[in-house]
């Protein structure tokens, strides 16, 4: 699943290079995204409109991609106090939501969040995929208070789901 697939763009590139016979499930909040979407016409993948229903409609999923979804980038940009814009705990309840939609093995990258998935209690379920420090992205991250962590160091984002 592309969770916040934006146009499509990444459901293709998964098609095309990692996933070329499994289907593909790409789901957003934005009408006029899902209707670019389908547009593109790509081979065996779904758009659908963001919610519970849908999103459970094709799990258990091998993997879930929130890439630079998770976050409100530029707004978090110059504040020092998310929770105005979005909270870590909104954060966790997504991910928890995510982690409920995954088979045990499969992969969740959560990529240029605004909150490190180290900080929240499903981490312990999962085992990290090295990823060469490579899972910072040009967000801010801040912490479980809200507040703007003051090193903006790598986060990991490859994550194999061990157990529920």
């Amino acid at each position: 699943m592309s969770f916040g697939c934006s146009t499509g763009e990444e459901c293709a590139s998964l098609r095309e290079k990692y996933f070329l016979d499994d289907p593909i499930a790409g789901v957003d909040i934005d009408e006029d995204n899902l209707q670019s979407c389908l547009e593109k016409n790509i081979p065996d993948t779904e758009f659908l409109y963001s919610n519970h229903r849908n999103l459970s409609k094709h799990a258990p999923y091998q993997a879930i991609f929130a890439m630079s979804v998770l976050c409100h980038w530029p707004k978090s940009k110059a504040i020092q106090n998310i929770s105005g814009l979005y909270t870590f705990d909104r954060f966790e309840s997504k991910l928890s939501e995510l982690h409920s939609l995954l088979q045990i093995g499969g992969l969740l990258i959560v990529f240029n969040a605004n909150f490190r998935f180290c900080d929240t209690v499903l981490y312990n379920k999962y085992n990290v995929m090295d990823t060469s420090g490579s899972g910072k992205g040009n967000v801010h991250k801040f912490g479980k208070d809200n507040m703007k962590l003051k090193e903006q160091t790598y986060a990991e984002c490859i994550f194999i789901k061990k157990f529920n």
